[in-house]
Order: structure tokens, then sequence, then C-alpha cells
């Protein structure tokens, strides 16, 4: 198991460098600008205390080039500039998800009843920065989830590990924001695929966390037909295989013909989706195991809810989290420098303060201290655990760039 495991990286790794050098011809036009820009940014951050990167990426490419990991070259892959990545299937998609127009519902007003402003229970933190107009948020109480529907994910799993577990224990760490929330788990019933289709239709946004292809939960006939543009985000984590669920979408891929089984991959679900009007889809690109699938599922849930953080910037950082991990240490460094100028500035007034009170005394001679080897050996050490952090993040691993965005980047929960 070992040696194939080895072999499937292997393999990967000879892709990622073969599309690299496809596209060297690409690449190299972009490059140019992403370091006339970085130069750009970096003479603004002497003056500007944002270090946050700015850029956002959309890949347009065909059908054929959609397949491969584009978000792995190095271009993107290590550009500390892009804070999100997200893909498309042309410039007409995109236009039509980014430009439509938004529906103003005016409110009726009841005269017997006096208006009273309506109760807020959650307060936004105090450094919370507002929304720009152009982002699309997701309405909380609109939230609808289908976790395991057939209970097929749990058996020789861990409980903490299971699908169903691991997101009551998520969820109630959050309970402010999901106690709305409406779904099925496979605890409940075996849905039919009707069932499951209210749960997309009425959502704002569709959690999904299961096994085998997300279409096979749906009949894929119908989902171009269905007007899904209240859907904002669809977080399809498909693309699992247990012994129960290859029992049961054996049975059903036996009455399905080969367009219906076609239309149920990856890619072609995402363009069918993206045909029914979903602004935005995460997916898997190819098949995982349950564990990894359930972790990932996890951090992007924490992430929209406590972080609030856009689905872009979500993948963008789950491909490659050593530039999160540089941008966090940026922060800090900029937070302690800026508490050491303040504590500088006070420490002068002080001084000037008893300097006019008290009579002048002679300055004492400092005094060298040299530095202990000890304390050398120290600071190398820890540098050297920093670079290798750096170099254990920066590995380019085939579960990191499994899930990508289809559709817009910048896409909220709406929970303040």
């Amino acid at each position: 198991m070992l040696q194939t495991m080895q072999d499937l990286e292997n393999k990967f790794e000879f892709l990622i460098n073969s599309t690299e050098i496809y596209l060297k011809s690409v690449t190299d036009f972009v490059q140019k600008y992403f370091a006339a820009f970085q130069a750009e940014q970096q003479m603004n951050s002497k003056t500007s205390t944002n270090i946050k990167p700015s850029e956002k990426l959309i890949i347009l490419a065909d059908m054929s080039l959609l397949e491969f990991p584009l978000e792995s070259l190095r271009v993107f892959y290590d550009n500390q500039s892009i804070c999100s990545i997200s893909r498309d299937f042309s410039l007409q998609f995109f236009s039509t998800r980014f430009f439509q127009p938004k529906e103003q519902v005016e409110p009726v007003k009841d005269e017997k009843k006096k208006d009273k402003p309506p109760k807020q229970s959650i307060v936004p933190p105090a450094n919370l920065e507002p929304l720009p107009d152009y982002v699309t948020t997701i309405d909380p109480l609109r939230v609808k989830y289908l976790i395991d529907v057939f209970n097929e994910a749990s058996p020789g799993l861990p409980s903490e590990m299971t699908p169903i577990v691991s997101f009551k224990k998520t969820t109630q760490q959050f309970s402010h924001i999901s106690s709305k929330w409406v779904g099925l788990t496979g605890l409940d019933h075996s849905p039919s695929l009707g069932e499951c289709e209210s749960y997309l239709i009425d959502s704002s946004c569709l959690l999904f966390n299961g096994t085998e292809r997300f279409l096979s939960y749906f009949s894929s006939n119908k989902i171009a037909s269905l007007n899904l543009n209240e859907c904002k985000l669809i977080v399809a984590n498909d693309s699992t295989q247990t012994g129960r669920s290859y029992g049961r979408i054996s049975k059903d891929d036996v009455l399905r013909n080969a367009i219906e089984l076609e239309c149920e991959n990856s890619l072609e679900a995402n363009l069918l989706l993206s045909l029914t009007g979903v602004k935005c889809i995460l997916s898997n690109q190819w098949t995982t195991n349950m564990i990894d699938n359930t972790d990932k599922f996890q951090n992007v849930l924490k992430e929209l809810t406590e972080k609030r953080e856009a689905c872009g910037e979500i993948v963008r950082y789950k491909f490659s989290p050593h530039l999160k991990f540089l941008l966090q240490e940026q922060r800090e460094e900029k937070k302690s420098a800026t508490v050491e100028k303040k504590d500088g500035k006070k420490a002068e007034k002080k001084e000037n303060k008893e300097s006019k009170t008290k009579k002048k005394e002679p300055e004492p001679v400092p005094e060298v201290v040299e530095s202990s080897q000890e304390d050398r050996y120290a600071q190398m050490n820890k540098e050297e655990k920093r670079l290798q952090t750096l170099r254990d993040l920066s590995v380019l691993r085939k579960e990191n760039l499994n899930m990508v965005c289809y559709g817009l980047p910048d896409v909220y929960l709406n929970i303040f």
C-alpha cells in the first residue's frame, strides 16, 4: 500500500511538472505582470499599514485544461500578492454571475404594529472591516446541509472522525449561527431524490459531505432545468467511497446511460450547476479518503463562520498553507513593531520630564555585554525550526490541491 501511494505521489508530481512545461509561454507572460505588481506593492507597503494581499485571480480555461491542477503552477502557488483563486468556464459565465441585478424587496408595513428595531443577537467584533458592495453574501437562515445521508461513511472509522459526529461538534461551537440550519444526516432516514432536490432548491447555501458523486443524490436530467439563482454557494465535498456506497451506487448506475454518468463527473457537474445559476461551487477534483475529506469540510466551515473568509480565499490558502503562515508572521512582526514604537515614545516623554525636574548627572558608560554561545545556538535552532516548518508547509500535497472554487471568489456568510 505504501509503495502504491508513493507511486501515486510521484505520478502526481510528474503531472504538475509536465503542466508547468506545457504552459510555460503563458506563465512567463503572467510572471512579468506579477513581478511588476509585487515591486509596486513593496513600495506601498512601506507607507501603508495593510499588508494583506489584494490580487484576486480567476482562471478561465477550456474543458481539457480544467482537468489539470492549474493552481499548482509556480506563478500562482508561490505568489504572495494573490489573496484568492477561483476558476470559471468562460468570461460570459463569470459576467453572468457577477453582474446579476440584485432584487430590492420592499418590506410590508403593518399599521397596527409599531416599527421596532430588529434584535441583533450577534455583536460583531470591534476590528471587523465592513464588506464591500460588490461581494455576494449568504443568508445564514437559509443554509441547508446533507451529511452522509445514507450513513455509509461511519463503518471502520472512529466516532469522532465520522462526517456526522464531526459536523455536529463543529456546529455546536457556533450554535448561535447554525441553530437555524436545516438538513438531513444518515441518522434520520434515507432520503429520496425529490427530498434532496427540495433542500437544494430552497437553500442559499448547501453543505454536502458524503460518499460517491454529488449529482448522484439528485436527478442529473432535472438539474439543468432548475432555477438556482438564489443559491449562492454549494460545498460539494464528495468523491469518497466505501463498501456500502459502492454497493448502492453500482445498483443505481445500471439504470443510467453513459451520458447521465458522464454528467455526474466533477467537471461536468460544476458546469451543470453553473448553468442553473449557482454563484460559487467548492468541489473536489479527484477521489480522496473519508478522513481527509471530513477534516477539509470541517476547516471550510470554521473559516466561513468564525473567521468570515471568502470562498476564494479559503481555497487559495488551502493550496498554499505556507503563504498563510508567512502572512500571520508578518502581521505579528508589524504589531510588535508598532507596540515598540509606542513604548519608545512614552519612555522618551518620561525621560524628558525627569530631565527637566532633576539636575543633570553624568551619563554612565554603557557596559558591553556579549551574548553567550548558548543564546546564539538557541536563536539558530529557532530559525532552523521556522525554515523547516515553511518547507513542510510548502510541499505540494495532492490533497491540498483537491478542492477547487468555481465561480465568484467573494462569497461570504453574512453573520453580522
